[in-house]
């Protein structure tokens, strides 16, 4: 997939990456030697290396054993050497009140 989205330009503007558990993916506990390849982070490193940006990998959302979900679109901050990623905007707009309307009761 990495191949697929720098052929199609998609990691040209990138100005950082941000990759969740892998789950389920652990190469060690495959008996079949033959099936064995590249580890994960040897795949980032020769993807994503040449981009010069701050990556982040196995962070604890996604399909795996925590599910904390990542927003798309909002800015953020990519800190490669703290493992962290901090949402910078809210995802989501308040609502505008309705003219008129009441407070809920409690």
């Amino acid at each position: 997939m990495l191949t697929q989205f720098r052929n199609a330009g998609k990691l040209e503007h990138v100005v950082g990456v941000v990759i969740g558990e892998l789950y389920e993916s652990d190469p060690t506990k495959d008996q079949n030697p033959w099936l064995r390849s590249r580890s994960m982070e040897d795949v980032f490193e020769h993807h994503l290396e040449p981009l010069g940006v701050p990556v982040v990998f196995n962070l604890p959302l996604g399909h795996g054993e925590n599910l904390w979900t990542l927003p798309l679109g909002v800015t953020a901050t990519v800190d490669a050497d703290g493992r962290t990623v901090t949402i910078d905007e809210p995802a989501l707009e308040p609502q505008p009140a309705e003219v008129g309307a009441q407070p809920a009761r409690t």
